[in-house]
């Protein structure tokens, strides 16, 4: 078990806050139990996943399990060092560092959204689930608009 906030990948994953090193190491952090799961179901491959045993639910325990049984680095911590990489006020349990889609790959659409100057991370995503439920089949971001992995 983790109980550093010092330890060394522990500082590698509150360094993918920051987006000039998302961006150069090509992964960002998800939290909670359903996107990660989510992520999982689509077939990405994390590169490491950090969880709080006492926090998470049976859903949880069994994403764990399986992740950990296709050979996913799963670690366990405190709550106080997942708090350290976690962004939301009361962690959920558990971050997972996953590789970056390519973002650049164009492709004709019948229904695209373009977002321009969204600022918040909040809005953009509550944004992104509206188009995903929309039928939008791509998005552009303008300059400006706030970084789709923070």
């Amino acid at each position: 078990m983790i109980t550093s906030v010092h330890n060394d990948k522990i500082k590698y994953a509150r360094s993918l806050k920051r987006r000039r090193t998302r961006y150069r190491e090509g992964r960002f952090c998800v939290e909670g139990v359903r996107l990660v799961q989510d992520a999982w179901r689509a077939g990405i491959f994390p590169a490491l996943v950090f969880y709080t045993p006492q926090s998470l639910r049976p859903s949880g325990e069994r994403l764990i399990a399986e992740m950990a049984e296709a050979n996913v680095p799963c670690l366990a911590t405190t709550e106080r060092v997942l708090s350290s990489i976690s962004d939301t006020v009361t962690p959920q349990g558990i971050v997972a560092i996953l590789p970056m889609p390519d973002m650049t790959i164009w492709r004709p659409a019948d229904f695209s959204l373009i977002l321009d100057r969204v600022s918040d991370p909040g809005n953009l995503g509550a944004v992104l689930r509206v188009a995903a439920g929309a039928g939008v089949e791509q998005v552009w971001l303008a300059p400006g608009t706030v970084d789709p992995f923070n």
